[in-house]
């Protein structure tokens, strides 16, 4: 491994418990006060969040255990997004790489070892995009590989170098036009990505993992999974942007055991796509989308009846 050790971002605003919680778990892990650490801190965009706003802005000049800590605080709400590219084109401009995780992530010990071998052994790789920390709650037991490629991404806990991200393009536009395309539906293998990118078309936005997943799949790229997660997400509770209250999605998440001990992270330098490891995260991730779109709209399933009903009708 190379002696440079990647900085960490958490962009967070109000959320100040889950954020200590978050710090926490990273200071335990190992590589911690060799790292530098970033706190991306957004202006409260509600009244409703200036307390939780300045409780982090108490806690985040208290923060100790890492190389450094850098806080960068905003004057006005950029939103979450703008707050995230912001804080990463700031970060881009001293480091090579970095590690970004939300601050309802909580790590594994080894989460910054696994995640500074990743991005050491895919530098040179031009097959992979990024190193993801975060693996679904699927049953894998009978996969063999600890790490393996899969075309799809998760924003909880990634790594990315610099010049791989600033090829990343975040365009709805292109979605649009490489799905009216008839043949290009044809390259797409995962049901729930074409049903995520219609579904932020029709609403004019598409999520980053979703947008991520379009460029791997244009530049046949894919990025590192772990095979048993190293990163716990603690956000479907209603607090954050994204992620609405939901209690069954959340008691599946707290079910999920995390990492515990270290690997050989020499296997990946070897790293290889597993297609039996593919299809089976895809078969989870279709079931997510349909109960996220169906079984919590019910309105949504007779609708979808009644357009099937009709349709034969018609014909």
């Amino acid at each position: 491994m190379s002696n440079t050790i990647a900085p960490v971002l958490i962009p967070t605003m109000s959320r100040f418990n889950k954020l200590r919680r978050c710090i926490n778990s990273i200071r335990k892990s190992g590589l911690a006060k060799k790292t530098d650490l970033f706190l991306a801190i957004d202006f409260p965009a509600k009244q409703e969040h200036i307390r939780g706003f300045q409780k982090i802005n108490n806690y985040a000049n208290s923060v100790t255990g890492f190389k450094s800590v850098t806080i960068l605080k905003r004057k006005e709400n950029f939103g979450a997004f703008l707050n995230f590219q912001s804080a990463i084109d700031h970060i881009f401009h001293h480091f090579e790489n970095c590690i970004v995780l939300e601050d309802d992530n909580e790590v594994s010990k080894d989460f910054l070892n696994y995640m500074n071998a990743g991005l050491e052994f895919s530098k040179q790789n031009k097959d992979i995009f990024a190193v993801c920390g975060y693996m679904y709650p699927c049953i894998l037991d009978k996969i063999s590989h600890d790490f393996f490629l899969y075309d799809g991404f998760s924003a909880w806990g990634f790594g990315v170098w610099k010049k791989k991200y600033y090829n990343l393009n975040l365009e709805i536009k292109e979605v649009e036009a490489f799905l009216k395309e008839p043949h290009n539906k044809k390259k797409i293998t995962s049901k729930h990505l074409l049903a995520n990118w219609k579904h932020g078309i029709r609403r004019g936005y598409i999520g980053f993992d979703s947008m991520v997943c379009f460029h791997q799949l244009r530049t046949s790229t894919f990025s590192v999974f772990p095979k048993i997660t190293r990163v716990n997400n603690k956000g479907f509770d209603g607090s954050g942007v994204h992620c609405e209250k939901d209690s069954i999605i959340s008691s599946e998440l707290d079910k999920q055991k995390i990492f515990q001990g270290t690997a050989d992270y020499s296997n990946l330098k070897s790293i290889k796509r597993n297609n039996e490891a593919k299809k089976i995260i895809d078969n989870y991730l279709t079931k997510f989308i349909w109960y996220r779109k169906y079984l919590r709209n019910p309105s949504l399933v007779f609708r979808k009846v009644y357009e099937i009903i009709r349709l034969k009708l018609d014909s």
